[in-house]
């Protein structure tokens, strides 16, 4: 078994789900991924993409994430894991999955 993680914006209540992106949910699977949800995370981080030779192209989502409070949480979590937040505002629910946005957002950019 193991335990399952998702990257969440604790700012905007959003996250991404590796299996949007074909990625296992263990954190060793995604997280070395060459082209799926770490490129995502990459993808909304940049502050500064689409100014240079090897950049994303600049969708509505590029750099959204930039300066937010990101997290990469398991379901094992506790509280005091992730400052500031408990495990009870986690599990409300109240996170909207944006992968799908993303990856149709980056479209073969996810292959590159």
């Amino acid at each position: 078994m193991g335990q399952y993680h998702a990257i969440y914006n604790l700012d905007r209540q959003e996250l991404l789900n590796p299996c949007g992106f074909g990625d296992g949910l263990k954190l060793r699977e995604f997280g070395r991924s060459g082209g799926g949800t770490m490129a995502a995370l990459a993808y909304l981080l940049a502050g500064s993409t689409c100014r240079g030779g090897g950049d994303f192209s600049k969708g509505p989502n590029g750099g959204r994430w930039c300066g937010d409070k990101i997290a990469i949480i398991g379901d094992y979590c506790e509280d005091g894991d992730v400052r500031g937040t408990t495990m009870a505002e986690l599990k409300l629910g109240n996170f909207t999955d944006i992968s799908g946005v993303v990856r149709n957002e980056m479209g073969g950019e996810l292959d590159r």
